[in-house]
């Protein structure tokens, strides 16, 4: 049996974690790879040394990563961003293909808020990408994140073009009143074969 690797996208505030839980209540592994990066950012050494070699000792305060310093390096500095995500993710792309091979299951999927940057797509089987209305997302985040419109709207102009990011995908789902049935019958695509 075949067992695909899916990647599930979507830009800050579409809803990208509530979608997943819909795939693991129909019992898909799904790989969280922000909560896997938190954790190889500490545990990784080829991610240390080159964090490190990058932005500098104050990076690691002893065995932990200094996380304040590190996001004063890349917010706002969209190069920085990339050249650490380049660091991190293929270590990241690794873990979740030995999970993933662990799983005997029909499929798993990667919910990261990387697809299409670093050519991470490449390393899956389909892609599936999820849109919500503008100003929901950004009520949504300032009500997780207790942060400004401003805040917010910065974070979403650091990501990529949602317009090209939905051309890009295999599957997308308009997190709407109708996601339920948009996941039923991605899932049942998937489950048979008839991806592209």
């Amino acid at each position: 049996m075949k067992e695909w690797k899916v990647a599930l996208s979507g830009g800050i505030g579409s809803g990208k974690t509530h979608i997943a839980q819909v795939f693991s209540a129909l019992a898909v592994p799904v790989y969280n790879s922000d909560l896997r990066a938190k954790e190889l950012m500490q545990s990784d050494e080829k991610i240390r040394r080159g964090l490190i070699a990058l932005l500098g000792e104050e990076t690691y305060k002893g065995a932990e990563l200094n996380k304040q310093f590190v996001a004063q390096q890349i917010f706002s500095n969209n190069e920085m961003r990339r050249q650490v995500n380049a660091i991190v993710h293929p270590v990241v792309i690794r873990h979740y293909e030995a999970w993933s091979a662990a799983q005997n299951v029909p499929y798993t999927i990667m919910e990261t808020a990387l697809l299409f940057e670093n050519d991470v797509y490449t390393h899956f089987d389909t892609t599936i990408y999820i849109t919500a209305p503008m100003e929901e997302r950004i009520v949504r985040v300032m009500k997780r994140d207790m942060c400004s419109r401003e805040e917010v709207e910065k974070r979403m102009k650091m990501q990529q073009n949602d317009t090209i990011c939905v051309q890009k995908a295999d599957f997308v789902i308009e997190n709407n009143n109708f996601a339920l049935s948009q996941v039923l019958t991605i899932h049942e695509q998937i489950v048979h074969g008839k991806i592209r």
